[in-house]
């Protein structure tokens, strides 16, 4: 009975740590994602910046629109 019982133990541990590691798999690659789209999302957001700039006749990188904004905003 008590190699039964110790047999149960083992295996609610194997499948708790398995249950663990999913866990923390699923965390990392919800993470990354995560990553993924801010900078996929910024890429785009400064891809639409640089477009209208260039169809406004002041053709300028994505750099240069923040820095201008950034030195708007501190006036």
């Amino acid at each position: 009975m008590a190699l039964f019982v110790e047999r149960v133990g083992e295996m609610a541990s194997e499948k708790t740590t398995k249950v663990i590691l999913a866990a923390a798999m699923v965390a990392v690659v919800l993470g990354v994602a995560g990553y993924v789209l801010v900078f996929w999302h910024n890429y785009q957001g400064c891809q639409q910046l640089e477009a209208d700039a260039a169809r406004n006749g002041k053709p300028m990188s994505c750099a240069d629109i923040k820095a201008a904004a950034k030195a708007a905003n501190k006036q």
